[in-house]
């Protein structure tokens, strides 16, 4: 009989607190802004990084007396830097980012796939690189 793996993370709340948690780990360079936090960028202009964490569809992963559901996301940092600066600092953090999340195992249970940047250019008088860190975490249900 194949032993399944121990679930840590078993809800959405869970998998956000996790992420933050292994975001705040691994990222003291600029401050991070969460969702529907309460957020202002300084008026020195500071680079920062905005986090959007969305689900995915969920599906069934495998079927009999313990049934595991897939839980797929998209953990999103927007790295943002003052305007006409170049590129270089944006560049820099989101590769950053990126090797942070690449293949790490978050809580045991929340699998990071290979990251992608996006470069968005200027925004609202920000300069714009999107880290995009496809992950998924299973959750065992048993009869």
């Amino acid at each position: 009989m194949v032993e399944e793996p121990e679930v840590t993370v078993s809800s959405y709340a869970d998998e956000q607190v996790a992420i933050y948690e292994w975001l705040s780990t691994h990222w003291a360079e600029t401050d991070v802004a969460k969702p529907n936090a309460e957020y202002e960028p300084s008026a020195s202009r500071d680079p920062y990084v905005e986090v959007r964490i969305r689900s995915q569809n969920a599906f069934n992963a495998s079927v009999g007396a313990s049934k595991r559901v897939r839980h797929p996301g998209l953990l999103t940092l927007v790295v943002r830097v003052p305007i006409n600066r170049g590129d270089g600092l944006a560049k820099d953090y989101a590769d950053q980012l990126a090797n942070a999340f690449r293949n790490a195992l978050v809580d045991g249970s929340i699998h990071f796939r290979a990251p992608t940047v996006r470069d968005f250019g200027p925004s609202d008088g920000w300069y714009e690189i999107h880290v995009d860190c496809p992950y998924h975490r299973d959750t065992v249900f048993s009869d």
